[in-house]
Order: C-alpha cells, then sequence, then structure tokens
C-alpha cells in the first residue's frame, strides 16, 4: 500500500499472547453518566503506549492486534492469522489518513476524538475534513480551539448539545461572544438576542440540519468552518403533459399519475439530467411548467 503509512502493512508484528492480550480485553471503562467523550479519551490513553501524548501507526495496529486477539481468545479461535494481520494493517493504514490532517505521522487526543465523533457523520465527515485541512493550513490550533470550544458547552460529555447546554453557554458567556469579536465563527449565531431561549433558537437554526433539536459535533464543526443551511427544492415534471392517467394502464397495466422527470432547486439554480446534467434559472426549463415541489 503507497502513502506515509503504508509501510506497517509490512513492518507491524502482531502482538504475542501474555500481558498485551490481557490489557487489551479492557473495553472502553463505564462512566457514571455513560458520556461518550469521556470514553473516547479513554480509549485514546490506552492505545498510547507509556503515557505518550501522540500515537503512531505502529501504536494503533499493536492495539487492534492485541484486541482481536483478545476476542479471538475469548471465543476459542486461537491467534490471529497471518490474513487477520494483514487486513488490521490495511484499516489502520487507511484510518491514520483519514485521522492525521495534518500529516505529521502520528495523531494526538483532539484528532482522535475528532475522527471518532464524526465517524458516524457518513458523507459529512468527508465535508467537514476538505474544510478542517484548509484552515489547518492557515492557523494549525484550529481543531484544538473549535473542538475546546465545543467541549466547553458539552458539560454532559455526550457529543451533542442539547437546548438546555446551548442556553448555558449564553447564560456562562461560555465562547465570550461579545460584539467586538465580529470574526469569531460563532458571532453570527448570537447576533441580535438579548436571552438565553433566543441564542439557542438561533443556534439551532443555523446549524441543526436533522431537526432533532440538538447540535452534534459534526454540525458544530461544519457551521464554524464555513458551511451554511441551504433550502433544496425539488420539482417535478409531468412528461405526459396530463395524459399518463389515461395511456398508461393500455402501456404499462397500471393507472400512472404521471410520467416524472425532477430538477433540483438549489444555490439559486435548478439542476437536472438532460443527456447530461445540466443547470438552468428555477422553473425555466424544457420540461414547461413544475407539476409540483416538496422541500
Amino acid at each position: 500500500m503507497s502513502g506515509p503509512y503504508g509501510e506497517i502493512v509490512d513492518n507491524v508484528k502482531a502482538s504475542p499472547p501474555g500481558k498485551s492480550v490481557r490489557e487489551a480485553r479492557t473495553r472502553l471503562p463505564p462512566s457514571d453518566d455513560g458520556s461518550l467523550l469521556l470514553k473516547i479519551k479513554a480509549e485514546f490513553e490506552r492505545l498510547c503506549r507509556e503515557g505518550r501524548p501522540s500515537a503512531s501507526a505502529e501504536d494503533l495496529a499493536r492495539y487492534w492486534h492485541a484486541q482481536a486477539e483478545s476476542d479471538n481468545v475469548d471465543a476459542g479461535r486461537g491467534t490471529l492469522t497471518p490474513q487477520d494481520r494483514q487486513a488490521i494493517a490495511l484499516r489502520v493504514a487507511q484510518v491514520m489518513q483519514e485521522m492525521d490532517l495534518r500529516r505529521c505521522g502520528e495523531i494526538e487526543i483532539e484528532d482522535w476524538v475528532h475522527y471518532m465523533l464524526l465517524s458516524r457523520s457518513g458523507y459529512v465527515a468527508e465535508q467537514v475534513n476538505s474544510l478542517l485541512q484548509a484552515a489547518l493550513m492557515k492557523n494549525g490550533s484550529v481543531l484544538h480551539e473549535l473542538q475546546r470550544a465545543f467541549e466547553l458547552a458539552d458539560t454532559s460529555n455526550s457529543g451533542a448539545l442539547c437546548i438546555k447546554e446551548i442556553m448555558e453557554v449564553y447564560t456562562r458567556k461560555v465562547w465570550n461572544l461579545g460584539t467586538g469579536r465580529p470574526s469569531h465563527p460563532l458571532h453570527s449565531v448570537s447576533e441580535n438576542v438579548q436571552t438565553p431561549e433566543q441564542f439557542a433558537e438561533s443556534m439551532l437554526n443555523a446549524m441543526d440540519l436533522d431537526g432533532d433539536e440538538r447540535v452534534s459535533y459534526p454540525e458544530f464543526m461544519a457551521y464554524c468552518l464555513g458551511r451554511r443551511k441551504h433550502e433544496v427544492i425539488l420539482h417535478l415534471y409531468d412528461l405526459s403533459k396530463g395524459a399518463a392517467p389515461k395511456v398508461t394502464p393500455w402501456l404499462v397495466g397500471q393507472q400512472l399519475e404521471g410520467v416524472w422527470h425532477t430538477g433540483v432547486v438549489v444555490y439559486g439554480k435548478e439542476y437536472y439530467y438532460s443527456k447530461d446534467t445540466v443547470f438552468a434559472e428555477p422553473g425555466d426549463t424544457s420540461f414547461g411548467s413544475q407539476h409540483a415541489y416538496c422541500t
């Protein structure tokens, strides 16, 4: 495998049975509040050798080898096969490429936390990391600063901010969003608000993408790095121009309301397929007037 972590495929050796395997059996530590963030940080501490503040690809590979070896021993399957070790090494190389956004060869706890909190966000993670890499080139501490801001607000350590926590941010002035800091990435959500309730409403309107009345870490990072909500509208066009209910029983054996073509309206343009993906002014396509639309 090519790239800065490709050599671990050949260099990493499996952890021998013994102390390392027994230690690897300890999973995420239980916490009184079941907090996600504390568990993520605790796992990173176990991953780092001898209390070091950072971890290499080899550290991660050895840790995962030990975890897999422990699972095999518990299940009575014996030691890892060469194919198992190769698969782990390949996965470690891939994960380190995704975690090590500074390309320095090691990851620190903020890189680990960032990756873990983004890991279930799908395509959002790729978008956030693309923006973050560009921001890190201008300000090497931007990840630390934004992560610290989020963690100061996330008093439950859950990885998402509820309405109560957002209001407390305003009440306790956690983010210091004074009028003298217009360049602060969160300044815009505090403009023209005078109460904690107004601040929470402003922040949810700006950041909450899935409507769960919480601001997740991916949503928070996306907003702070410049992503903004935009309305997306789907236009529906009936290519049969109303004839479908009459002719479709004869053509396809059942009555259809329409023969539909669609266009997606976003950022002031309508995008649709016509031999190729093209765009036009919203509603000004070759398909006539839209039959319906939804957002």
